[in-house]
This record gives C-alpha cells, structure tokens and sequence, in this order.
C-alpha cells in the first residue's frame, strides 16, 4: 500500500502538469466551439487574427521569460524574488514598445481592452516560472479554469448582442482576472524594495526568446500563410483542426517537462531506453487521439476530415515522440543553437510548401500537408544529432 501511495506522489506532478498543459488548449477548443456552433465560424474566424497577432505578441514580451528564469532560479534558490523582480523590470521597454506598436495598429475603439490584453499576458505569463518551479500545476488550474468560467458567463449573458468587439472586450477582461489571481497568490514577488533597471539581462533571455519564436512559428507558419489566402470561415476551420493536432504534437513534452531536471542528469543508456518506450506509446497514442479528432470535429464543428487529412494529422502530431529526447539531450549539452537551425529548417520548409499548395489551391489539406511534411523533415534532422555522453562531458 505504501508502495503505491509513493508512486501516486511521483506521478503526481506529471497528472497535475498534463492536466494543467492539456486544460488551456482544452479550454481553447471549447471556447471555439462556443463561438462557432452558437454564433459563427466567420465571427471565430475574425477572432483567430487576432489571437494570431496575439500569439507573436505574447512570446516577445515573455522574452524567454520561463527558461532562463527556471535556469536562474535553479542556480540562486536562495535570491527567487530578487531574480524574479530583476528579470520582470528587465522586460518593461519590451511592453512599452509593443503598446506603442499597438497604437499604431489598431483602430481606437479597440485599444483600452487590446492595451489592457496585452498588461495581462504580460504580468500572468511573468509568474508562470514560479508555478512552474514550485510545482504549482494545482493553482494554476484553479486560475485557468475562473478566469474561463468569467469569460464564459460575460458571454453568455450577452449572447444577443456578441460581435467582435464585445468579444476582444470579454477576453481581455478573462485576462485580466487570471493576472489578478496570480497576483494575489504571489505578492510576495512584489514586495518592491529597488527597482533596477537591468537591460543587459536581457541578452541571456534573448537565446531562448529566438527559441520559443522559431518553434513556435515553425508548427504555426502554416496557419499565418493561409491567413493570406483564405476568409475568415477557412481560417477558422483551420485553426480549429491545428489547434487539436498540435496539441497531439505536444503531448510527450507535457509529460516529460516536470522531469526535465531527472533528464538532464541520467546517461545516455537511460536516454534511449526512455526514447523507445515514449514511441511505442507514441504511436499508440496518436492514432488514438488522430481517430479521436475525426469524430469531435465532425460531431461538433461540423467539419469532416479525408482519409489524406488525417494521415497528415496523424505525421504533425507523432514525429515529436520520436525527437523529444533528443530536444531534451542537445539542451542538456547546451546546443541550444542546434535546436533553433533546426526549428528554423522546419519553419522554411512548412512555409515555402505552405505557400505552394495554397497557391495551387489546395486549400486547408495543403496546409496541412505542409505541416506534415515539415514535421517528418525535422525529425530526420534531429535523430542525426545522436544521443551521448561523450558529447556531454566535452561540453562540460
């Protein structure tokens, strides 16, 4: 009995971090299907470029936040608030500049709530380090889950008169409420005593800023090229059926990441040995989940996938069990670099076919394709980066 009690609070921070990683692209998913099944695809559609402009927005003003933040943390445990506080006024130029980008791009009825979005991402995202680094999965579920219940009863009591405008307004607002729960679980990181502004800090976050940015376009570029080519319904399809592969994509990061610590400190046998269990599972898993998606998007957004699209779905989402290790291990060695020419590589090839195929009018399944294709490319690229330990004790 004993036994199982200490492998339930092992286990623990992998439930609680998968609940809380799987709870906000859930939430996004339900959150669409509110929109699209009670209102319309064209009003999600005009939304989505929003949230696409939002999405770039969001990684430069976290400016690597989460990363160098937890490396910072793990070398002065002792000095979190002061490393906490250095880092957030660091990044205070940063969110100047972007509102006065913000002023200069939208019209001026929307910039008091789109202002006010951007204050929240900002200062929610700034805490996400400390629940990461304590573990704090629980509470910031707790945070996700209010802050969409508000988001969801604004809606609802207006329903009659929603448009794009009251629903940038309600989600700011959503925004905001997470910004000041996370503020008052935390105060104790603002407890102010010196402000200083220490710019040169930003030069250690700005290799993981090009990380998050690079990555994040490379499994996005595809959704930003359509937005060229089609109108607010096709988007709004697109981002709905993107949204359920990617996040099939990221779920062996989710259940790994609490470990991150434990990975970085095991042998290189121990590696590969993890490695093949994740893509035996891997693949059962995604053709689980790829059947799945077929059905929940054609049962509640009325979009029915071909055999062609979810064989595509199915090669975005499972490539990222077969090189998730070895992301972990070229970390571990401090090739960062590596990852981003990689991500890079990704990022060209999903574009240059993204463009191709919409260009010849493939629509949707074009991109998709692309998305694939560019996944299976960076897969092969990332297994020739072989898995170890002589490399990491040169790189000591």
């Amino acid at each position: 009995m004993i036994k199982y009690i200490k492998l339930l609070l092992k286990l623990k921070p992998i439930f609680l971090n998968s609940l809380k990683s799987g709870l906000s692209p859930l939430l996004s998913i339900l959150f669409s299907y509110l929109i699209v099944n009670y209102f319309s695809k064209g009003l999600w559609g005009e939304f989505v470029r929003y949230l696409m402009f939002f999405y770039i927005v969001t990684i430069i003003l976290n400016w690597g936040n989460k990363m160098y933040l937890l490396r910072s943390f793990s070398k002065n445990p002792k000095d979190l608030v002061a490393v906490f506080q250095e880092y957030f006024f660091a990044r205070i130029p940063i969110l100047i500049l972007v509102i006065i980008i913000l002023l200069f791009t939208f019209e001026s009825e929307e910039l008091g709530y789109l202002t006010l979005w951007i204050l929240g991402v900002f200062i929610y995202n700034s805490f996400i380090p400390i629940i990461f680094y304590f573990r704090d999965f629980g509470k910031q579920i707790f945070i996700e889950l209010l802050g969409y219940a508000v988001l969801l009863l604004l809606i609802y009591l207006n329903h009659k008169e929603l448009d794009l405008e009251l629903l940038i307004r309600y989600y700011s607002i959503h925004l905001i409420i997470k910004t000041i729960l996370v503020i008052l679980i935390y105060s104790s990181f603002l407890n102010i005593k010196k402000i200083q502004l220490k710019l040169s800090l930003l030069k250690f976050g700005f290799p993981f800023l090009i990380l998050a940015l690079t990555g994040f376009l490379q499994s996005k570029i595809d959704l930003y090229t359509l937005s060229f080519f089609s109108k607010n319904i096709q988007l709004s399809e697109y981002q709905i059926i993107t949204g359920f592969f990617i996040f099939s994509q990221s779920i062996p990061s989710i259940i790994l990441l609490p470990y991150l610590k434990n990975i970085y400190r095991m042998k290189s046998f121990s590696l590969k040995k993890i490695k093949h269990i994740i893509i035996k599972f891997g693949l059962i898993i995604t053709i689980s989940i790829t059947i799945i998606i077929y059905y929940i998007l054609y049962i509640y957004f009325d979009i029915k996938l071909t055999l062609v699209d979810l064989i595509s779905g199915f090669f975005i989402g499972f490539p990222s069990y077969l090189y998730v290790i070895h992301v972990f291990h070229l970390f571990k060695i401090k090739s960062e670099k590596t990852v981003v020419k990689i991500c890079i590589i990704g990022l060209l090839i999903n574009f240059l076919l993204s463009f191709i195929l919409l260009s010849l009018d493939f629509g949707i399944r074009g991109a998709l394709i692309a998305n694939a294709c560019a996944q299976i490319l960076v897969t092969f690229f990332y297994l020739r980066n072989k898995i170890n330990d002589k490399v990491f004790k040169k790189n000591q």
